[in-house]
C-alpha cells in the first residue's frame, strides 16, 4: 500500500479486502468448524508469544499524520497530533498486564494501525486504551483473548 493513499483511501481498500476474504473462508467452513479453529489458533498463538513479549512495536513507522510513539514501563504510549494517522507495525501484540494508550487529538480523530509483516498475527490480552478511533488492520488476523479489554470510542479489527 503506497503511503501516498489517504486515510479513507487506505481504509476503505483494507475494509474491502478484508470482507472479501472473510466471505471466502467463511463459505470453507460451517461455524462450528470456524469456532474450533479460531479457538485452537488462538490457544497456539498465546503459548508462542508467552510472557516474554510485553508489546511488539518493532518497527513502528507513521506513514500518515503525524504521532510519537514512546514505551514506558508495561504502557505503550502513542499520541497522535493529526486528526487521522497511518502507522505501519511490523507486528503489534498486548500482553496481559501490559497497557497500549492511544492518545488522539479528539473523540473523532482516528489512527489506522497496519501489520505489515506476513504471518504474524495480533493478540490483545492487555488492555487497549484511545480518547478516539482505532482500527487495527492484520492480514493474518487480529485476536482479542479473555484477558483482552477494549477502552476506545470505536475499535475496528
Amino acid at each position: 500500500m503506497s503511503s501516498t493513499l489517504d486515510f479513507e483511501t487506505a481504509l476503505d481498500i483494507r475494509r474491502s479486502a478484508i470482507t472479501n476474504d472473510l466471505t471466502i473462508n467463511m463459505k470453507k467452513h460451517t461455524s462450528a468448524e470456524a469456532a474450533r479453529l479460531a479457538t485452537t489458533f488462538a490457544i497456539l498463538f498465546q503459548q508462542l508469544v508467552g510472557g516474554s513479549l510485553a508489546f511488539a512495536q518493532d518497527g513502528a513507522v507513521v506513514v500518515g499524520g503525524a504521532a510519537t510513539i514512546a514505551q514506558q514501563g508495561a504502557d505503550l504510549n502513542v499520541t497522535t497530533h493529526t486528526d487521522r494517522t497511518v502507522i505501519n507495525w511490523d507486528s503489534f501484540n498486548i500482553n496481559a498486564g501490559h497497557s497500549a494508550n492511544f492518545n488522539q487529538p479528539g473523540v473523532n480523530s482516528a489512527v489506522l494501525n497496519l501489520v505489515v509483516t506476513p504471518n504474524n498475527p495480533s493478540g490483545i490480552y492487555g488492555t487497549l486504551n484511545s480518547n478516539g478511533n482505532v482500527y487495527l488492520v492484520n492480514p493474518s488476523g487480529v485476536i482479542v483473548g479473555p484477558s483482552g479489554v477494549i477502552n476506545t470510542n470505536v475499535f475496528t479489527a
